[in-house]
């Protein structure tokens, strides 16, 4: 329950009067709704200091929402019916009408009530965790409980910055990005690397999130190595969590596609088996050479949660912008080794949900695209046209709500040689049958296609790109 205006209970008065301040300027008749407007946006119920103020900040709001005014008679079905609250609304009334912060004032209220929330939480884990270690805790879980604490606290300090602005500012700024695209012969912030795929897009913003989704075989690795790799070499910094292989894994497949780009071929599979010329080591150690100038990093630690990630890449942000680069990508491989909080308790769709949202959050907050992997369901090995649609996203649709960008790499070649095989392997094969599976084989073979399915910002459609697997190499199509 609030403290009684009169008797200084709270044990932090002065974040106290600043929420009641912030509740006061709600109240104020003429300028009630603007301030509505300012608060929304930056101050949630749970950031108040007590369950009955947080009730109250919730019930103007819903009130301001639904009748443009608030009083008494409006508030009070909304608000709880505890006698003890009934006793102290009235003078809690009138203490926050009295001390009603002014439109002008009311942000620098705001973030006192924000960082007083925030010290309560900081202080409120490290009390936890110094009495679970005392009690012989398991120091991991509580070092992860420490750190989501902390990424939820500079999360909300970097979502809570001020980010209204009039319409003409905001046409403004608009219209000068579209002026330097223009100027700049229409190039994207961040490009894809790939001109095929930037011009079905138009590139990628930060604060965007990407999907790439697709079965197993079709490319999804490959491409996000492609696409962080153009983008570092553009100026983007990179950033890829990669749960699914190790950072050496992901290094030899990069190093085969350098070297390989524009030259013959080198299978990593190949190159990781011991077989390889001296011709080919020497491409290879100059592809080295190449890459290490990039602001590329790999990080490969197992089992990280999304505030784990978000921790480790707003470290490398500023690690990046020590050597005077910018984070442009943080990449995810792949969404379903993402483990979840625990709080859904193995309900794997609300898990997916929270950790979508999650990736959705952590590009917003660091202002860099965040493009994260994810398989389909299984069901599109089913069909007989096995090229995937948004419904084939695995485990939860929330990923098709919360992404930018839905792209799904394609290669028919896969399928193509698994019915190859299949046809030779029948008794009494059908030759016929056999010599079109060879073409058709032969045709698709180094033919990646990636269908955008979503874009919010722009149309769907489908791009073919150049791909040789075994050397992991994407590339536009032109020219090959």
């Amino acid at each position: 329950m609030f403290a009684e205006p009169a008797i200084k209970r709270n044990p932090d008065q002065a974040a106290f009067e600043c929420e009641l301040a912030v509740i006061g300027s709600l109240l104020v008749p003429l300028t009630g709704a603007e301030a509505a407007g300012i608060v929304r946006a930056r101050l949630r119920p749970e950031h108040f200091s007590d369950g009955a103020l947080s009730a109250v900040y919730r019930a103007v709001l819903d009130t301001l929402d639904q009748r443009g005014c608030v009083s008494l008679a409006l508030l009070k079905p909304r608000l709880p019916s505890d006698p003890e609250f009934i006793r102290l609304w009235p003078g809690f009334m009138a203490s926050a009408a009295a001390s009603a912060a002014t439109v002008y004032d009311l942000p620098g209220y705001v973030d006192a009530v924000i960082q007083a929330a925030n010290r309560r939480m900081l202080a409120q884990a490290a009390s936890d965790t110094m009495t679970a270690l005392r009690a012989g805790a398991d120091p991991t879980e509580h070092a992860r409980l420490l750190i989501e604490t902390g990424d939820a606290v500079l999360s909300a300090a970097e979502w809570s910055r001020p980010s209204n602005a009039s319409l003409g500012d905001a046409i403004d700024r608009a219209l000068n990005d579209a002026e330097q695209r223009k100027a700049n012969g229409s190039v994207p912030a961040i490009s894809w690397g790939l001109t095929d795929l930037d011009r079905q897009t138009g590139g990628l913003e930060p604060g965007d999130y990407a999907v790439l989704a697709g079965r197993p075989g079709m490319g999804k690795t490959a491409l996000m190595i492609a696409i962080m790799l153009a983008a570092a070499q553009r100026g983007s910094g990179s950033v890829l969590f990669s749960l699914e292989m190790k950072t050496e894994q992901i290094a030899l497949r990069a190093v085969c596609a350098w070297a390989s780009r524009w030259g013959e071929p080198i299978d990593f599979f190949e190159v990781r088996q011991g077989r390889y010329t001296s011709d080919e080591i020497r491409r290879l150690r100059e592809a080295k050479a190449e890459l290490s100038s990039l602001p590329v990093r790999i990080d490969s630690a197992a089992g990280l949660s999304v505030p784990e990630m978000t921790a480790r890449a707003r470290r490398y942000r500023d690690d990046f912008a020590r050597k005077g680069h910018r984070l442009g990508i943080v990449g995810v491989d792949y969404i379903g080794l993402v483990p979840a909080s625990g709080r859904y308790g193995g309900n794997r769709t609300n898990e997916v949900g929270e950790i979508s949202a999650g990736l959705k959050r952590l590009g917003m907050a660091l202002d860099v695209a965040c493009v994260a992997a994810s398989q389909l369901s299984r069901q599109v090995e089913t069909r007989d046209n096995k090229r995937p649609m948004l419904s084939d996203l695995r485990d939860s649709g929330t990923i098709e709500q919360d992404a930018d960008l839905v792209l799904f790499p394609y290669r028919e070649s896969y399928y193509a040689a698994k019915e190859l095989e299949k046809l030779r392997a029948a008794p009494n094969a059908d030759q016929a049958a056999i010599m079109d599976a060879e073409q058709t084989a032969m045709d698709t073979e180094n033919v990646l296609e990636v269908a955008v399915e979503k874009q919010r910002q722009g149309p769907t459609g489908s791009v073919r790109l150049f791909c040789n697997m075994g050397a992991g190499v994407i590339r536009d199509r032109a020219g090959c």
